[in-house]
């Protein structure tokens, strides 16, 4: 004869989860016009791209550009081929480990520590660009906007930015299977995080020194030119 086996109620474990920013939070200012001007060093004919960066600016700041459009902009620059790309992004990073915010860095790691908790690093910078250096922090995952694989310069769906950084988030949890999740804190270091923010219970704004504060920050991301 079979013995019944009880059901025994399975609880669900809850999530804890961390969301930073990358550019101006995990590591200091635009890192993609710094990776400009770094190039710029190693091949003095890139200075040419400048007049045209200057206009594309100008179009975005007239609101007659998108910011998808204006971000493929400035990656024109970089050569047809990704595997050369790529070296040059790995060597920018290798040179410029000192771009790391410290106290934010700090931080990550400490909620890395959490055994129930997954670190995510949410960016609107291309994932090649950032991945190089996301992957020597201890983040879970890295959501960032995805490239076209037949053009690697060409934004594939939307700028991960704004409210589709919660799009993405959303559509991560569902493929890691988290039934549940408690967003502990959101850290960035501009206000167009507020729809990210508005997942958290605990939010931390950085400043262009790295200091982090409760609360929101003061003010949008502006471009650097330089």
């Amino acid at each position: 004869m079979v013995k019944k086996i009880k059901k025994e109620n399975i609880k669900t474990k809850n999530t804890n989860i961390y969301l930073y920013d990358f550019d101006g939070t995990i590591v200091k200012g635009d890192t993609g016009v710094k990776f400009f001007w770094w190039c710029q060093k190693q091949n003095k004919s890139l200075i040419k791209w400048v007049p045209y960066y200057a206009i594309c600016t100008l179009l975005y700041c007239l609101k007659i550009v998108s910011h998808k459009w204006l971000k493929e902009q400035y990656f024109l620059f970089l050569p047809k081929d990704k595997k050369s790309a790529d070296k040059m992004v790995i060597d920018f990073w290798k040179e410029n480990i000192k771009q790391l915010n410290t106290k934010v860095v700090d931080m990550l790691k400490t909620d890395a520590k959490d055994k129930n908790g997954k670190v995510l690093i949410i960016s609107g910078s291309p994932e090649f660009f950032i991945k190089p250096m996301a992957d020597k922090l201890p983040a879970y995952a890295l959501i960032a906007t995805k490239m076209q694989k037949k053009n690697y310069k060409k934004i594939e769906g939307k700028n991960c930015n704004g409210k589709e950084k919660i799009q993405r988030f959303y559509k991560w949890i569902s493929k890691e299977n988290i039934k549940e999740f408690t967003v502990v804190k959101a850290v960035s270091d501009s206000l167009k995080d507020k729809p990210m923010y508005s997942l958290a219970n605990n939010w931390y704004a950085v400043d262009g020194t790295g200091k982090i504060t409760k609360g929101l920050p003061k003010k949008k991301t502006t471009f650097y030119f330089k």
